[in-house]
């Protein structure tokens, strides 16, 4: 079968493969942008961001209304036919689809006489369904969700329990929430709570890493200090790379950056005391002074003419007494001064970078002003930051030019090309089977007029030689046996009536 068809397709024109090929090619290649076409065109957005409980309903509301969908998107996004649309829409409204976030109107549908509990589960539901309608506003987020844990309130509990919220948000491709974006989610989450406070909000997104901690402290955590770390480091590389790279090229330096960050949280009150005013608040003086000689003991102090005697009694020999007492007390104003001083922490702590040039194209003068400009445009001496600039020799194996007979490295190709490239073989494949089969069809072209075969007398045969054994002395034989029919199969093979159709 296999050489049949190499034989048939050597029959056929150079002419008519090439015009083959190159019409398969065309035709698949049209079919295939027809078809990626009709895909764009043909089918609408119906719905988008569903989860998969919305998704699962949609899809089952369209089965049953007979409306043909295709799902996209990990199944958040479903398509329908662009010209139904509108009326699909307004059917599944009609029909309470898709759920949207459950806000203060599931209070329009308690049943009559539902009990408190039944009231508070709606009430937390709702409150849920109002700040993630809210949150989803913001650009970068696609879908969020929130869980409050609100205590209950007793008055036989002797310490109150504070309400914690935890927020998920699922960014947009590409997207990413700054500092100021996250400190508004825990604001705006915990101002609508009722004993809610920003430092008990936590905010995590769809890929597991923390926006805010949530730890409960007396100040928020409005990013994780891991995450902060990586975005001052990506931060101080960008510039540090930019500055280095104008200055040696792109492809001579690498830069690596490490920022640490102060985790711990501090609050220091410091009282100094310092004398106010030079006036003196308040003062008081006692002066006493005695000359001379008086009356002998016995005298009463105070009294005129009774002072005690100091020093040498009455009537004996020696100087005269003499007394003086001096007091005096002197009262300032004390003044204070207090400070209260409060660290939140992650401040950055510590800055580590490490510069390699390539020695080859960097000169060391060069390498000495880029480590002045860094050391003078980004890091703090004092506060610990270190800095190394080294020059090495880069590998350039890279740059090297290939080696003669080194096989080149496969190149990936879209998904779109490798499609049209097999839709195109496939074509090119069926065309050739196609004109294989016409081929062996189609009667060989008359070859130029020849002597007539002699036809074999029909009588008995003479006397023959030995026939050769196998296929080939049987097929003699019949010819032998069967002359005319022979001689009708012969002309058939080069184009000429035979007997038999003439005869017709």
């Amino acid at each position: 079968m296999v050489r049949d068809l190499l034989r048939a397709w050597r029959a056929v024109p150079p002419w008519a493969r090439v015009l083959g090929g190159l019409a398969a090619l065309l035709v698949a290649t049209g079919a295939v942008l027809a078809s990626l076409v009709g895909r764009l065109t043909g089918y609408s957005v119906l719905y988008s961001s569903l989860t998969p409980d919305q998704a699962g309903r949609v899809i089952a509301a369209l089965e049953a209304h007979h409306v043909p969908f295709r799902v996209a998107r990990d199944g958040s996004e479903i398509d329908i036919p662009a010209e139904r649309v509108a009326a699909v829409r307004m059917q599944l409204a009609q029909e309470g689809l898709p759920e949207g976030t459950v806000g203060f109107g599931i209070f329009d549908h308690l049943p009559l006489g539902a009990g408190q509990t039944v009231e508070d589960v709606a009430k937390l539901r709702a409150l849920e369904g109002q700040l993630v309608g809210a949150i989803e506003t913001l650009r970068p987020i696609q879908s969020a969700q929130v869980m409050l844990a609100l205590p209950q309130e007793s008055v036989f509990s002797e310490e109150s329990k504070p309400a914690r919220a935890s927020v998920v948000v699922r960014l947009r491709p590409g997207a990413a929430l700054s500092d100021d974006e996250v400190a508004a989610i825990t604001h705006l989450v915990a101002g609508s709570v009722q004993g809610l406070s920003p430092a008990n909000v936590s905010v995590v997104d769809d890929q597991g890493h923390l926006l805010a901690a949530g730890s409960g402290g007396g100040t928020p955590d409005p990013v994780g200090v891991s995450s902060r770390e990586r975005q001052l480091e990506s931060q101080v590389h960008r510039k540090i790379a930019s500055l280095v790279d104008a200055a040696v090229g792109p492809g001579h330096s690498v830069v690596a950056v490490q920022v640490l960050l102060n985790t711990k949280r501090a609050h220091i009150v410091s009282t100094v005391y310092s004398r106010g005013t030079s006036a003196p608040l308040s003062q008081q003086k006692t002066t006493e002074t005695y000359t001379g000689t008086g009356p002998g003991p016995g005298g009463v102090p105070g009294v005129k003419g009774q002072v005690p005697v100091y020093g040498t009694p009455a009537g004996a020999a020696g100087p005269a007494s003499s007394y003086s007492h001096t007091q005096e007390t002197t009262n300032f104003q004390v003044g204070t001064t207090q400070t209260d001083t409060q660290d939140p922490g992650g401040q950055i702590s510590q800055i580590h970078v490490s510069v390699l040039l390539d020695a080859g194209s960097v000169s060391a003068a060069t390498a000495d002003d880029l480590r002045k400009a860094i050391q003078a445009g980004f890091l703090d001496a004092t506060r610990g930051d270190t800095l190394a600039v080294e020059r090495v020799a880069f590998w350039k194996a890279q740059t090297a030019p290939a080696q003669a007979g080194a096989a080149p490295l496969p190149t990936r190709r879209s998904l779109p090309v490798v499609v049209l490239v097999a839709a195109g073989l496939a074509a090119l494949a069926a065309v050739a089977g196609a004109l294989v089969l016409l081929a062996r069809r189609r009667p060989a072209p008359a070859l130029p007029p020849a002597a007539a075969p002699a036809v074999l007398p029909s009588g008995p045969s003479p006397a023959r030689p030995e026939e050769p054994a196998g296929a080939e002395g049987r097929v003699t034989e019949w010819v032998r046996e069967n002359p005319a029919r022979a001689a009708d199969l012969i002309k058939q093979w080069i184009g000429q009536p035979s007997q038999a159709n003439g005869a017709r």
